[in-house]
């Protein structure tokens, strides 16, 4: 009886843990090819302390949504958008020099940067304390070359799996037209 109690307080113990500490989140868009692509679930392990945070690491961050053509007068806060979370890698870490491609993916340029120099079309960024500079694995990726460097802080969690591929009618996007039609 009392090794069933253990096993019982085990089980409960684990799940909670879990659920408290452990997260899926699915992948969309194209930033973080060819490591993730649009519709990969990967595992998240949040509360991860800023400490332990390194360099190469897949991050989850949150951020405020970026809204443009609002009506004068309009804010972003008075649309009442949540913050979106973001999968970017981990390139930089307070105190570091990051030097990058300063071009974005739209071909306009950044002006995030400390430095410049136009002969070689590469940035340089001083990372500040309590802050982390983020970059998609993907040629087509919006990350810290245009926002700067991320606060620590905003980090949510760190990618500790990709989970296998389940393909389901709620991914019809991914699928042929053969496929969506023979789940109807």
């Amino acid at each position: 009886m009392r090794i069933l109690w253990w096993c019982v307080a085990s089980v409960g113990a684990s799940l909670f843990l879990i659920k408290r500490f452990v997260c899926v989140v699915h992948v969309q868009g194209i930033s973080m090819e060819p490591t993730f692509v649009h519709g990969d679930r990967v595992v998240v392990l949040s509360h991860w302390p800023q400490r332990w945070l390194q360099r190469g690491q897949i991050v989850v961050f949150a951020r405020e949504p970026e809204v443009t053509g609002l009506p004068d007068g309009i804010t972003v806060a008075d649309l009442q958008f949540g913050q979106e979370l973001v999968i970017k890698r981990l390139i930089g870490l307070p105190d570091d020099t990051v030097v990058q491609p300063c071009t974005s993916p739209d071909g306009t340029r950044s002006t995030t940067f400390q430095s410049y120099d136009a002969t070689t079309n590469l940035a340089t960024w001083h990372i500040p304390a309590h802050h982390g500079f983020v970059k998609g694995d993907g040629t087509s990726s919006f990350d810290s070359v245009q926002w700067g460097p991320i606060p620590l802080d905003s980090i949510q969690g760190v990618v500790i799996a990709k989970l296998p591929y389940r393909r389901t009618p709620m991914t019809t996007d991914l699928m042929s037209d053969t496929e969506i039609d023979e789940l109807r």
